[in-house]
């Protein structure tokens, strides 16, 4: 899966994006975290985001210790 957000990203216009283009994401990661969430109700929109989290939840356990659970999303059909 391709990271949703980075297909957004205009190189040209990057002197322009504010804090809340990478900010929202990191902070809803840090939510999901927090609460030890295993299992995260998410709809399609919300996968990059929650796939992003995963990423920084793997990164964190290599370089501390294996104390973030890694959510897994539950997507209704």
């Amino acid at each position: 899966m391709e990271d949703g957000w980075r297909w957004r990203l205009d190189w040209e216009k990057l002197d322009e994006m504010n804090y809340g283009f990478l900010g929202y994401p990191v902070s809803q990661a840090a939510d999901i975290t927090f609460c030890k969430a295993s299992i995260v109700p998410a709809g399609d929109d919300q996968l990059p985001h929650l796939e992003l989290t995963r990423k920084i939840v793997r990164r964190y356990n290599e370089l501390y210790k294996p104390i973030l659970v890694e959510p897994q999303p539950l997507i209704d059909e």
